[in-house]
């Protein structure tokens, strides 16, 4: 059975040196639907070795789920020539592995060309630092203001405008919307 944790010592062989790239990446993909953590380094391996297979390596860290390979994944971050798929793989595998220590890594990419690569690492150091800013010693936003702003962060706003007996807006290419439902009071801390 492929799916069996017995079989992934032949699944491995066949991934490391079989001639035929789709062979390989079948064998990867059945490797990763054993969830057998002893397969990690070998596959962090191929990831490093193989850029044809690296797409598919990391898929697989992704569906295994172990948070051990998350600071493997994030070295390719800092890898000069990756692709938008890569890049975007990468992003989407350390959201699932949730490891809040490869923020370094993906702070970087909040200057990728690719809009969608900067979206998703945002996104992802959002969920981070709200998760840390939960953790015991951690501050929350010290005012109203600090809340308002980081929305604007979050929904990828050029400006905040408030005014007194309005509601806080949100400018966005051009468009105003609104942020919160509440007007804007001087009392408001």
């Amino acid at each position: 059975r492929l799916g069996s944790p017995v079989a992934v010592g032949a699944l491995l062989r066949t991934a490391n040196s079989d001639a035929d790239w789709l062979v390989r990446e079948r064998a990867i993909q059945a490797v990763a639907a054993t969830r057998d953590d002893r397969a990690i380094p070998a596959l962090v391996n191929i990831m490093m070795q193989e850029p044809d297979l690296r797409l598919v390596c990391i898929e697989a860290l992704e569906g295994m789920g172990v948070k051990a390979a998350a600071s493997h994944v994030a070295l390719l971050l800092t890898t000069e020539g990756m692709d938008l798929d890569e890049r975007l793989a990468i992003l989407r595998c350390l959201g699932t592995l949730d490891d809040a220590q490869q923020a370094t890594v993906v702070r970087q990419r909040l200057k990728d060309p690719h809009p969608e690569v900067r979206k998703l690492a945002r996104d992802l150091l959002w969920r981070w630092e709200g998760q840390q800013q939960g953790a015991p010693g951690s501050q929350a936003p010290a005012t109203v203001l600090d809340q308002l702003l980081q929305l604007v962060v979050q929904r990828e706003g050029d400006d905040l405008i408030l005014s007194p007996g309005r509601r806080p807006m949100l400018k966005r290419m051009g468009r105003l919307l609104p942020i919160v439902e509440n007007t804007f009071t001087p009392d408001a801390t």
